[in-house]
């Protein structure tokens, strides 16, 4: 399957034309391809809520049910969308991508990236998640959206990072705790990965624990089933330099 992407009534005018024979094999255009003019009085009146609705009704129906499949919920600003003539901000879409169909079941506009927390709750009544892990950076960390997924029986992997405080300095002080303890209590599973990438090393180590205690609201109706700590060690063969992050 392609998808093509015209900007304006113009260029999908011109599609039609330019493609006419191909589209003379399915359908009936006894008057050829609508002028430029009338593809703008159609868009003018679909309403969005309810095209949204069937696009995400028809990417369901192409998308394969498959248990397990990761649903990556992401926010992105469209390229190029910035108006500079009515000084209208760019265009942000928050999307949701199934990484086994390689497919965006959905997606929703929002007037910007701060605004992604409000728009995901929103996407997620248009899913049908259920067995799937769902995956989403930072802005998603909200108990809220953890329990929206939880009670769609699927599964949630959130990022905690300093925009949560109080939740990422009690994750830290659990982890030094266990540092502390040389990891014989909490923290013991472990996994290392490397990889190298244009003349950079990357060593990416990761604990995880089952324990939750003295961290306040997180198991509130989310029930969080572990949570893992990342040490990602960067190395630049060509600078010697070293840089460690923990997250």
């Amino acid at each position: 399957m392609i998808l093509l992407t015209c900007p304006t009534r113009v260029a999908v005018a011109r599609f039609g034309d330019a493609k006419r024979e191909w589209f003379d094999s399915f359908l009936e255009l006894p008057h050829g391809i609508p002028s430029h003019d009338t593809f703008n009085d159609v868009f003018a009146k679909i309403d969005p809520e309810a095209f949204q609705q069937s696009f995400s009704s028809w990417a369901a129906s192409l998308a394969a049910r498959i248990p397990g499949d990761i649903i990556a919920v992401d926010g992105k600003t469209l390229r190029g969308s910035y108006d500079r003539a009515s000084s209208k901000a760019a265009i942000h879409m928050v999307s949701a991508w199934s990484t086994a169909n390689e497919l965006v079941l959905g997606q929703l506009k929002t007037e910007e990236k701060s605004n992604e927390f409000t728009a995901i709750p929103k996407l997620f009544t248009l899913l049908a998640l259920e067995d799937c892990p769902v995956t989403i950076d930072a802005i998603g960390r909200q108990r809220d959206i953890a329990k929206q997924i939880v009670d769609k029986n699927a599964d949630y992997l959130l990022v905690v990072k300093h925009n949560q405080h109080t939740l990422h300095e009690g994750i830290h002080d659990l982890y030094i705790e266990a540092e502390a303890k040389g990891f014989t209590e909490d923290f013991t599973d472990s996994v290392t990965e490397e990889g190298d990438k244009h003349g950079r090393i990357d060593k990416l180590h990761c604990r995880v624990t089952h324990r939750f205690s003295g961290l306040g609201a997180l198991a509130d109706k989310t029930r969080p089933n572990s949570l893992w700590v990342a040490e990602v060690y960067r190395y630049n063969s060509n600078a010697g330099l070293i840089i460690d992050s923990r997250e």
